[in-house]
């Protein structure tokens, strides 16, 4: 189910678009819509890969020295 959604565009980037889809409105709606789902698609994608990167936070907590005044793990010390 399509549901219309409108925003705005500074008076350059219109210019360019408008342009580019050799002033059809329709052409220029639907390039819009399919920069927009690319760009989610390549966020969703990167997240995937990049989980909050929470492994290397732990690797990072765990990788304290032996008898320094951390006392064992770092962020853990006295």
């Amino acid at each position: 189910m399509e549901q219309e959604f409108k925003f705005s565009l500074d008076e350059e980037t219109r210019k360019r678009l408008h342009e580019l889809c050799g002033g059809d409105e329709k052409a220029m709606r639907e390039f819009a819509a399919k920069a927009v789902e690319k760009q989610i698609s390549e966020n969703e994608k990167e997240k995937k890969n990049n989980p909050a990167d929470l492994q290397g936070l732990e690797d990072y907590l765990k990788s304290g020295n032996p008898g320094s005044r951390a006392y064992g793990i770092k962020g853990q010390g006295w």
